[in-house]
């Protein structure tokens, strides 16, 4: 049973994680995030980086975490 469910996953994951690989950006509102990509870590690595960029054409607004 628990190998029928691995496979299901394995299977359900190789058909959505394509999609998540090359998101090119996102539109929410007037806010627009475009290019976002993270660089694989070093074995043993504790901390890790994330890169976007973040253009917001609409009322001033103020990031204040993230």
């Amino acid at each position: 049973m628990m190998r029928i469910l691995f496979r299901l996953l394995a299977i359900i994951l190789a058909l959505t994680f394509p999609v998540v690989v090359f998101a090119h950006g996102f539109k929410i509102g007037e806010v627009q995030i475009s290019h976002p990509y993270a660089r694989a870590m070093l074995p043993g690595a504790k901390v890790g980086g994330g890169y976007l960029k973040i253009v917001n054409d609409g009322a001033a607004d103020r990031l204040v975490s993230a």
